[in-house]
């Protein structure tokens, strides 16, 4: 019984565990959620073309044990950060596409920018 807790207790952390880790950087949320706004999204490399003020950043890596972390389920964790903290873009760097040899995670940093 008792080694039935300890494997259920182990599981349960591991499972805590399947999500990427966010870590953000200097920013408040103006919205009580993080609904789709209409946000421009710079790829890694691009030069923003207009003034801009960074307003913060977001990172969204692979914890290590992370499962749940396709490109899509992360640029949406961002986006939702960006549009709760009323960006009007966000700048990729630091993007660390899945791989054999690396992380299987989609892995990305962005700033947030207010025109």
């Amino acid at each position: 019984m008792r080694s039935a807790l300890i494997v259920g207790v182990v599981g349960v952390s591991l499972l805590a565990g399947c999500e990427p880790e966010v870590t953000t950087i200097d920013y408040t949320t103006t919205t009580e959620t993080g609904s789709m706004c209409n946000l421009d999204v710079y790829s890694e490399g691009l030069t923003v073309s207009e003034n801009f003020k960074v307003i913060g950043e977001i990172s969204v890596r692979d914890s290590g044990f992370t499962i749940n972390c396709s490109q899509e389920l992360v640029m949406s964790k961002i986006r939702n950060a960006a549009c709760a903290a009323d960006a009007d873009a966000i700048q990729m760097f630091n993007v660390e596409p899945p791989s054999l040899l690396g992380s299987t995670c989609f892995q990305a940093n962005a700033r947030f920018l207010e025109y």
